[in-house]
């Protein structure tokens, strides 16, 4: 293999890493989640892992980001708001062991994708072989579609939003999740304060103005900010504490380990589980809802991009 074909295929060797990351974890993660993952054992040439782009990205996450994309295409892998999902499909290529095979499947759907829109219909292997080492390394990206690049800044704001909420103090997370659920219309009766034995309850919340309690179901929630996955047991704690018309809500920011989901859905009582990508997008549907204080916490900022497909229909 010469040495501009090893600088186009390791960007796709990337995803086939990340592909198998998810399938061993449970089937989705957060993109940030993936890469942290990823990078240390990747090859990735000295170039592009060393640099950072003047926003703070790594060069070499750009290339990811865009090299992920005819595996979308393919129906290997699914990206939603910041999440990376492997699908059945990609699973099935993956017990293949041919990364080789499942990466030229992908590119050749991208390249009918991209004669659909008519954006491009030159082979993107050809193309790619033609590109030198110093265009390779320079390439931001930008010559591949808006999709693409709308994906990109999705991802990059749940980067930033995550690495927030990672850099808060473990109460501090608390009151976020307490304002959550006020804009969400609960009443939130009590936070457990730092330090204190609070029987794993962090959160109590009754419904709308019921300041009392007396209506059903209450809710009883588990805060954990953490980068490791909670398990089963801390599972069970918080379900010890519940009665049967109480509804449990565990977050965790390091998300849940095997079976953890296979529990809540079997146990009669109501236990939802809420991980990072599920919190941020809770956060984010709820935020106008919120007063300016609980907004303070974690103020976000829209920005508006032209559907171009929605357009197109128009």
């Amino acid at each position: 293999m010469s040495k501009k074909q090893t600088a186009l295929h390791w960007k796709y060797l990337l995803v086939c890493d990340a592909l198998r990351f998810l399938r061993d974890s449970g089937g989705n993660a957060s993109i940030g989640e993936v890469l942290k993952h990823i990078e240390p054992s990747a090859y990735i040439p000295d170039k592009a892992r060393e640099r950072t782009l003047s926003d703070g990205r790594k060069k070499w996450a750009t290339h990811f980001h865009f090299a992920s994309t005819p595996f979308v295409s393919a129906g290997f892998l699914l990206k939603n708001k910041g999440v990376l999902t492997i699908t059945p499909l990609g699973e099935k290529e993956l017990a293949k062991k041919k990364d080789g095979d499942m990466t030229q499947k992908a590119l050749s759907a991208y390249r009918g994708y991209l004669q659909d829109k008519a954006a491009a219909n030159k082979p993107l292997l050809e193309q790619g072989a033609e590109e030198s080492e110093e265009s390779e390394e320079s390439d931001s990206g930008d010559d591949l579609s808006g999709d693409n690049l709308l994906n990109e800044y999705h991802s990059d704001a749940y980067g930033r939003v995550s690495r927030f909420i990672e850099s808060m103090e473990p109460f501090a997370f608390q009151n976020l999740v307490a304002a959550l659920f006020r804009g969400m219309g609960y009443y939130v009766r009590e936070v457990s304060p730092p330090n204190a034995q609070d029987g794993g309850i962090d959160v109590l919340a009754y419904q709308g103005n019921d300041a009392l309690g007396v209506k059903t179901p209450r809710i009883k929630a588990q805060v954990k900010r953490q980068q490791k996955k909670t398990g089963k047991p801390e599972l069970q704690k918080l379900l010890g504490t519940m009665h049967d018309d109480d509804v449990g809500v565990f977050i965790s920011t390091g998300g849940f380990a095997s079976g953890c989901r296979e529990l809540a859905r079997h146990e009669r009582r109501q236990l939802e589980l809420i991980d990072m990508p599920r919190f941020i997008e809770l956060w984010r549907d709820n935020y106008d809802k919120l007063n300016d204080e609980d907004q303070s916490l974690l103020p976000l900022q829209p920005i508006y991009f032209l559907d171009e497909e929605r357009a197109k229909r128009s």
